[in-house]
């Protein structure tokens, strides 16, 4: 019984901290964190940490609960109602009185370049251009598997024309996540 004692005071803690967080902060920016590293993390917490901001990331019912808790404490943040609809999924929202438009580079600074992993959803459209490949003859099979139009040349593969491999919103299959692994391509910023 002890330990669910301490889980709720801990759940009274963080909501205490983030309903602060909501009273004393002018900006609040909501950023995905889907395919983001925890090292990206943790360097995104210091350098906002550097411009007396704070990030926070936990668990959404939690976070849906302080923003609720504030409004019917005081209507004057009832824009705050406006942030449940889109917190979804994996998020975190990052708390600071520096405007946006100064913060957002800063935090695109640590953007890194990502491989395509199966399963997960394409952010954007990848288009493989055309060109060689620097595979070799006997790998043409896995071209015409996903209908690319090759030719070989010089003993390589090449690419005749561009081709639209992963569609935005659609999930990546294994056979375009090994190609693009095999060509080299990291498509995806983080």
């Amino acid at each position: 019984m002890p330990a669910l004692g301490s889980k709720k005071q801990k759940k009274a803690t963080i909501l205490e901290k983030l309903e602060g967080f909501f009273k004393r902060f002018k900006q609040i920016v909501v950023v995905s964190l889907l395919n983001v590293s925890s090292t990206q993390v943790q360097q995104t917490r210091v350098l906002l940490r550097k411009t007396k901001g704070e990030l926070v990331i936990g668990k959404n019912t939690v976070i849906k609960k302080a923003i609720l808790n504030v409004v019917s404490a005081d209507e004057s943040y009832k824009g705050l109602e406006k942030l449940l609809p889109i917190l979804k999924d994996k998020f975190g929202l990052i708390f600071t009185d520096q405007p946006v438009y100064e913060l957002k580079p800063e935090i695109e600074r640590n953007r890194r370049q990502g491989a395509a992993k199966v399963g997960m959803t394409a952010p954007i459209d990848v288009i493989v251009p055309p060109g060689p490949t620097g595979m070799d003859p006997s790998q043409i099979h896995f071209f015409h598997a996903l209908q690319i139009p090759t030719k070989i040349q010089k003993t390589q593969i090449e690419i005749v024309k561009d081709v639209h491999l992963c569609k935005k919103g659609r999930k990546i299959t294994n056979s375009e996540a090994v190609l693009l692994q095999r060509l080299n391509l990291k498509p995806f910023q983080y």
